[in-house]
């Protein structure tokens, strides 16, 4: 579903499989399950609060895991992960 120029308050967002554009999102708990490409250009967030469940969950558990017990090869290969978040690329 495209959502544009919405505000959403107070309210639980599910991010999979949408798109939002222009929209403003105030004191949301936003999810992300990782079943379906979510999409998102020009929006605002206010206090946000991200869940991620099920294969988007898997996902940070192994990374942070993977940060934290592991060696500084393992903290250094998830840093480029977030560059390449930071980044887009």
């Amino acid at each position: 579903m495209e959502y544009r120029d919405c505000r959403f308050t107070d309210s639980t967002v599910r991010l999979d499989g949408n798109t939002f554009i222009s929209c403003r999102f105030i004191n949301c708990r936003l999810v992300v399950d990782g079943t379906q490409p979510g999409r998102m250009s020009s929006c605002t967030f206010e206090n946000p609060e991200f869940h991620f469940e099920g294969a988007a969950g898997n996902t940070i558990s192994f990374l942070s895991a993977m940060y934290r017990a592991s060696g500084v090869g393992g903290r250094q290969a998830v840093e480029r992960v977030f560059d390449l978040i930071r980044t887009g690329k």
